[in-house]
């Protein structure tokens, strides 16, 4: 089946300095100039609204100051039915993080169901969210690292924020009707015989609940230590088993003397699997990445190497750049994601490849002209997604025009697809999540801010959810989702076609409507209300897959078939 990537392109994020901070506005609802989407919703915490960051002077919050900070690769949203379940923390100070913001949200109108707030103003009651799911009672489980102790070093709040200091695991259970929190479990840091963890750090860190209630916790230390380590840790808080892998490669080839070690990515586990997925990258004396040694390693439980697959492939992709690797983005089965740059700077890709080494897809940017933020591949629908920001040709900063633009990729062609605009000073500072619903509309998840430009201050970030038309972005229902057995509601004879077909159905219908595999409408005929048609398709489609719909205009019923051509 043909592949099709979607890109979202909007406009170059600046940093803001802390005496622009230092300034921050209030936080204002995100607005569109044009093609707003269907709904948008920032996530609010009334609980925290006047209370004083102590790191900016002056600036207290108000109810939108939501810490995203370095989320974990454990951290997504649930959605089951017509509601999405989602947590975030509220913004951090010095020395605490404010609560925990609990939600479901409704997918249809976007406002939520319930809100729960817990408290973390203080250093025995902070936790940090790690993975949500809903449990076979149908109800909402939040497994968090719950701090112990205070440390010297969050006088400087990056330090608190981002490294996090030792915890033990907590669950919490909340009712999915109600949102009333029916049980808050924590291991008791005390006890001696409990495990202490570390929340996520730069994305080094990784705290993965398995199905059996036990716990892994992943710690990549290959920029310090040149190791990966894994723990195993049962429901109630005990170490079961400790792994480690070294990063051996082969010395008698290789001088560790003339070999500098990096490492470019996190622990991420491939869905449906228990393998960890990773990518490390060795440089030489003159600071060139040696492609027959770096690359993605996977490992089984026990940290022993399943399989390595070196970036000799991606170098002769790319033979004539000096690249480096920055990062493992995400993995799945059959495929994974990297991201990497030259060493000057000048070009920045996102790649996906597979399992044996082949690059599946690349979309190549200049910094100067638009950087890739995000991107996810949909398993289910063979689709891609990513966020790329723009910058502006005209000479404006960013932040007076923040435009994202949507393309496919069809044949290593992008098409513009479609533009979202946001007004005047709103704009995006980093992009979480995204999900492909049902119905094929884009639900994402990202930080948006608000700058005054009379004030040269910004707001604090805000989560928040917005959910796309998926019309609008040219997701069509695919080919494999539509059966084409004998109990289906009409029949196609002959299929595969060569010029004319007739069309047997159990209902009647007065038009029917070809599309193509990326959901273009290529033909359309009209006719009386029958229940069986004769189609001459002769010269008029290429050899191909589509899809043909009867649509009875009175009843509007439609039934969808696959229809394939071949001459």
């Amino acid at each position: 089946m043909n592949k099709i990537i979607y890109l979202l392109l909007f406009s170059t994020f600046n940093f803001i300095s802390i005496a622009q901070i230092n300034l921050a506005i209030g936080f204002q609802f995100p607005s569109f100039d044009e093609n707003t989407p269907i709904w948008v919703y920032p996530v609010y915490d009334s609980t925290n609204i006047g209370v004083e960051i102590e790191w900016f002077e002056d600036f207290k919050t108000d109810g939108y100051n939501i810490f995203s900070g370095q989320r974990p690769t454990t951290w997504m949203p649930v959605i089951k039915g017509n509601h999405l379940y989602s947590a975030g923390m509220t913004k951090g100070t010095t020395s605490h993080i404010f609560g925990g913001v609990v939600q479901k949200i409704n997918l249809e109108t976007g406002t939520p169901v319930w809100t729960s707030v817990f408290d973390n103003r203080h250093i025995n009651r902070q936790e940090y969210i790690q993975q949500l799911e809903l449990t076979n009672q149908d109800q909402l489980e939040i497994i968090t690292h719950r701090r112990i102790n205070d440390r010297t070093v969050d006088l400087v709040p990056a330090f608190y924020n981002i490294l996090g200091d030792y915890s033990t695991i907590s669950k919490r259970l909340y009712n999915t009707s109600t949102g009333d929190l029916i049980l808050h479990d924590y291991h008791d840091p005390e006890d001696p015989n409990i495990f202490q963890t570390l929340p996520q750090s730069e994305m080094q860190r990784t705290l993965w609940k398995n199905k059996d209630n036990s716990y892994q916790f992943i710690v990549n230390e290959a920029l310090s230590k040149k190791r990966i380590l894994k723990y195993d840790i049962s429901e109630t808080g005990q170490l079961i088993g400790e792994y480690v892998d070294t990063f051996y490669y082969d010395q008698t080839q290789y001088n560790i003397s003339d070999i500098s070690f990096t490492k470019s990515a996190y622990g991420i586990y491939k869905s449906n699997d228990d393998s960890l997925v990773t990518v490390h990258t060795y440089y030489n004396s003159l600071a060139e990445i040696i492609p027959t040694i770096s690359g993605v390693t996977i490992y089984d439980q026990q940290l022993n190497i399943s399989k390595f697959i070196n970036f000799e492939s991606l170098f002769d992709h790319y033979s004539d750049n000096n690249i480096q690797l920055i990062s493992l983005i995400q993995a799945w089965n059959d495929r994974f994601l990297i991201g990497i740059s030259s060493n000057d700077n000048s070009m920045v890709s996102y790649i996906y490849m597979d399992y044996d080494g082949r690059v599946l897809s690349a979309f190549d940017t200049s910094p100067s002209i638009e950087l890739i933020k995000y991107s996810t591949y949909f398993e289910e629908s063979d689709e891609y997604i990513a966020f790329v920001q723009r910058t502006p040709q005209n000479g404006l900063s960013f932040r007076e025009d923040n435009i994202i633009d949507l393309y496919t990729l069809k044949n290593n062609e992008w098409i513009l697809q479609h533009t979202l605009d946001f007004a005047d000073n709103h704009y995006l500072s980093k992009v979480w999540n995204a999900n492909l619903l049902e119905n094929k509309d884009l639900l994402i998840c990202y930080d948006h801010r608000y700058y005054d430009k009379s004030l040269e201050g910004v707001s604090a970030p805000s989560e928040v959810w917005a959910r796309i038309d998926g019309t609008k972005l040219g997701f069509i229902t695919s080919l494999s989702e539509i059966s084409n057995t004998k109990d289906d509601f009409f029949q196609i004879t002959p299929n595969p076609a060569h010029s004319t077909i007739q069309i047997a159905s159990e209902s009647d219908f007065d038009r029917c409507e070809i599309y193509d595999i990326q959901g273009q409408l290529v033909q359309t005929f009209e006719f009386d209300l029958t229940s069986n048609k004769t189609i001459d398709l002769s010269n008029q489609l290429a050899n191909g897959s589509y899809v043909l719909k009867t649509i009875n205009s009175s009843s509007h019923q439609i039934n969808s078939q696959k229809l394939l051509i071949q001459k």
